[in-house]
């Protein structure tokens, strides 16, 4: 099987850049591999503990996007990626071979961050943990929860704690399942800034949830969770939100650094393969431009790598991500959804707080879902 470009991953990353590709080149051949013929829209799994989404409207069929945007769509695993025969091998099918490869992975959770966290937790932003979170937490009626926020990406943490307080209320069990929240490097305060996090902690616990702050977790256990400074409680499901790390896809330094994370300049192309492009959650871009994992950023950094990837195909100089004008934009925005609660921080400033502001994130996730569920025409493809 060969191909101009292969992509993959086909969550946000691999299928925004694979669109707006289609765009730059129309007669490209473009593959986009994916586990599943799904996407899972991953900032709503944190309402699915909460019976808030059904997981079927977290879904997008990546068949649909392929038949109408006129890709190859292959629903396999990339086991290898042999950079010198420019071909990947697949975990069940034939290998493909590329002019040109996007990783567009994204993070899965790093298991190993926490002692015994892989054998005593769960880690809900990976979609098969998070239905599996959302089945124990719904056959649960009394005993703790405790959400441990850690690493690069504590905000989801924060919203599943959040939407799960909301769950226990709603199903009158608030006297018989406690939420217990750890911030286990104090990562909210340094994302969200003191005042955010102040109005968050006082709202969470109206709702009962309790928060422990800068407290480092030493182990967790079947039936616990024990912190550096000796303290620890019994709790019946654990889940951890935040450490990431890189797909294995057989990449080894200098491509990737020591965590797996795809090394690129701010171009996005590979600092050490020019055919190799990477996009989303796992990229390492250089020291002084890093930006937040997040969806939307990921939705920004498609355009620019799709728009790279033509240029490269064609030899034309290639367009670097104006970092400051990025940090500058409402990307940085952030806005929690803290069970259908927010403060909205910039630039760690409180612009507002409670649930108006959610209209506006609820908005852009509706509009983003209609665009990707609804047909869609190629009369603008050219």
């Amino acid at each position: 099987m060969q191909t101009d470009v292969l992509i993959i991953g086909g969550g946000c990353g691999g299928l925004e850049t694979a669109l707006e590709l289609r765009k730059q080149v129309p007669d490209a051949l473009i593959t986009l591999v994916n586990p599943t013929a799904s996407l899972v829209y991953r900032p709503w799994l944190i309402y699915l503990p909460a019976q808030h989404r059904r997981f079927e409207q977290v879904q997008v069929s990546l068949q649909q996007a392929a038949a109408t945007y006129r890709l190859r769509l292959v629903t396999d695993t990339v086991r290898l990626l042999d950079h010198d025969r420019h071909q990947a091998e697949m975990a069940l099918s034939e290998p493909i071979t590329y002019r040109s490869v996007v990783v567009a992975t994204g993070a899965p959770a790093d298991k190993e961050r926490i002692p015994r966290a892989t054998s005593h937790a769960l880690f809900p932003c990976d979609v098969a943990e998070a239905l599996d979170f959302r089945d124990r937490f719904l056959a649960l009626t009394q005993g703790g929860v405790t959400v441990i926020l850690a690493g690069e990406r504590p905000g989801p943490g924060l919203e599943y704690a959040g939407w799960l307080a909301a769950a226990v209320h709603e199903r009158g069990l608030a006297d018989r399942i406690q939420i217990r929240v750890v911030d286990h490097q104090d990562g909210l305060r340094a994302l969200l800034g003191a005042r955010a996090m102040a109005r968050i902690e006082r709202f969470l616990a109206r709702k009962g949830v309790s928060w422990v702050a800068g407290q480092a977790v030493r182990a967790i256990h079947a039936d616990g969770v024990e912190l550096e400074n000796g303290t620890s409680w019994m709790t019946a499901l654990t889940a951890v939100v935040g450490p990431l790390r890189g797909v294995d896809i057989g990449l080894t330094t200098p491509v990737v650094d020591a965590q797996g994370f795809v090394q690129v300049q701010t171009t996005l192309q590979s600092v050490h393969r020019p055919d190799l492009f990477a996009v989303g959650d796992s990229i390492r871009l250089p020291a002084g431009s890093e930006l937040p994992k997040t969806w939307m950023m990921t939705r920004r950094l498609a355009t620019l790598v799709a728009q790279n990837l033509a240029a490269h195909l064609i030899g034309h100089d290639l367009r670097p991500l104006d970092i400051a004008k990025v940090r500058r934009s409402p990307l940085r925005m952030n806005m929690p959804d803290v069970g259908g609660w927010t403060v909205a921080v910039w630039d760690g400033r409180v612009l507002a707080s409670g649930s108006w502001p959610l209209l506006l994130r609820t908005l852009v996730d509706r509009r983003y879902l209609k665009a990707r569920t609804s047909p869609l025409s190629l009369t603008h493809l050219g």
